[in-house]
């Protein structure tokens, strides 16, 4: 199963996405829907590209009665061969990622946040190998980048402008991407808040708050 075998159905499936509201993200599942809220921004996973199927199983038979592979479900991952994602489930999200990256249009919000074997930004992952190659940079204005702990009492991975954040910013810019229309925050103050939310007694929430 490739990228091509869902193609049909996602075209079918393509809409408009609001300007200006995109959001990428990396690392901050647990506090995604938070941030969609409190910002007010626009997800792939919310378009109707991937709610129609967002809960399909994926672990097919054509020789058990069921329909379904009660033993064994294929993830699936990038193949050695010809460099592209391979299975039932990575095939969907990357065809998913590969029509819905080229609507994207006015200023663009990525959210990054990483850990040890897990850098903030990977050429290997959807976005990296998907997503941000398809941005067309024409419809882009502004690029916004934020990066975040993963708790509220934990340090930051990676800073602005080091480690793989900087080669986020070279892969951009190589893109077509203003040099000058790419910024980047680390722990901003309205992230912060929300990840103070799950962990309220931690002495720097208490300060935050309270200034």
């Amino acid at each position: 199963v490739s990228t091509q075998s869902t193609g049909d159905v996602i075209r079918s499936l393509r809409s408009s996405c609001p300007k200006s509201k995109s959001l990428f993200w990396s690392g901050i599942s647990p506090i995604v829907e938070e941030i969609k809220a409190t910002q007010h921004l626009f997800v792939m996973e919310s378009s109707p590209i991937v709610d129609a199927l967002h809960d399909l199983v994926w672990c097919g038979s054509s020789s058990d009665p069921s329909g379904m592979n009660h033993t064994s479900c294929v993830y699936g991952d990038v193949s050695p061969i010809d460099d592209k994602w391979h299975g039932s489930w990575v095939s969907f999200w990357a065809a998913a990622s590969y029509y819905y990256a080229p609507m994207v249009h006015g200023n663009v919000t990525m959210i990054f946040s990483g850990h040890p074997g897990h850098p903030s930004y990977r050429r290997s992952s959807f976005f990296g190998s998907v997503e941000m190659p398809h941005l067309d940079t024409r419809l882009i204005n502004r690029v916004e980048v934020y990066v975040v702990p993963g708790a509220a009492n934990e340090p930051l991975f990676e800073r602005c402008g080091e480690k793989s954040l900087l080669l986020l910013r070279h892969d951009l810019i190589k893109q077509g991407f203003n040099p000058e229309s790419i910024t980047c925050t680390n722990k901003p103050q309205w992230a912060m808040h929300i990840l103070c939310a799950y962990d309220p007694r931690y002495i720097g929430c208490q300060i935050a708050l309270n200034k």
